[in-house]
């Protein structure tokens, strides 16, 4: 089969069993993946958060059916780098005005980070 490591038979063995050697190879790079992952993780908390902030905003004197996207500058931050609201009734002043508080003081974002449009009726 093979020798012992010292006597570089196993790196010889690869080298003779191309198919093992990839196999090796690929089960590396998946691992490194799984390691070095949690974008998943990361897309989750970000679903969770957004489905959290339509619940809210839902809530709201005047919004009804509410959908919320939200954008992450840095990978490491929680809070939202710019928001987009699309609801009922975003074209009346009202509604846009607390939208607008809502998100500047939950998150701490700009008003300019915050996009509000109306949900189309599809």
């Amino acid at each position: 089969m093979w020798k012992s490591k010292s006597d570089k038979g196993f790196l010889e063995y690869l080298k003779e069993n191309k198919k093992l050697y990839l196999v090796i190879i690929v089960a590396l790079v998946s691992l490194m993946l799984i390691f070095l992952g949690g974008s998943d993780v990361k897309e989750e908390r970000a679903a969770t958060e957004e489905e959290r902030a339509a619940k809210m905003c839902s809530m709201i004197d005047g919004i009804g059916e509410c959908q919320v996207m939200m954008t992450f500058r840095e990978e490491k931050t929680d809070s939202p780098y710019a928001v987009l609201v699309l609801c009922k009734n975003a074209s009346l002043p009202s509604v846009r005005e607390k939208i607008t508080s809502l998100f500047t003081s939950l998150y701490g974002i700009g008003a300019h980070r915050v996009e509000i449009q109306e949900l189309s009726d599809r």
